[in-house]
């Protein structure tokens, strides 16, 4: 009986242990799991537009320019992170551009991942909601391109929802 009640009392105290080490890492296995690299899939406009003019209008610009398809976000385990942003620019004329950023991630809930691009001055910083093997970046009021009554390539204003889908 006396080592029976040894053991049950040896067991309750590596139980308590090893629920105390799972909640202490935690933190560390949420951020763990959103490591890796993410491509942009969705690049959401409020209104449908056929950019491309091809007779298929798109609230997903993704499906009017190829402009977007290398925009990627890598975010490592040492919480640094480098993105590419491959974009549609409407000037004088229309152009596919890229911009690289680098900087720090941190896990700020359940919910929000923070992107500090400190490659530029003043540093930006950016919040994404995470959403499964998402994270969804919203712009309100934020200006995609669009095309006038007479085809000409303009920017109008509305909500723009990024979406990088995980790949690793």
């Amino acid at each position: 009986m006396k080592n029976v009640k040894k053991f049950l009392f040896l067991f309750s105290i590596a139980a308590l242990l090893t629920a105390c080490s799972d909640d202490d890492d935690a933190g560390t296995s949420a951020e763990a799991q959103l490591v890796g690299s993410y491509n942009l899939t969705a690049y959401n406009i409020p209104v449908a537009v056929d950019f491309n003019q091809d007779s298929q209008a798109s609230t997903n610009f993704m499906n009017e320019s190829d402009c977007y398809l290398d925009t990627q976000i890598v975010l490592n385990s040492d919480n640094t992170y480098t993105s590419t942003y491959s974009y549609l620019l409407v000037t004088n004329s229309v152009s596919c551009e890229e911009e690289d950023a680098t900087g720090n991630w941190s896990l700020i809930n359940n919910s929000t991942i923070k992107l500090v691009d400190t490659s530029i001055e003043p540093q930006l910083e950016v919040d994404y909601t995470i959403n499964g093997n998402q994270i969804l970046q919203t712009l309100e009021n934020a200006p995609y391109p669009d095309r006038d009554g007479e085809g000409n390539a303009i920017y109008s204003e509305g909500t723009v929802v990024l979406v990088y889908t995980k790949v690793d």
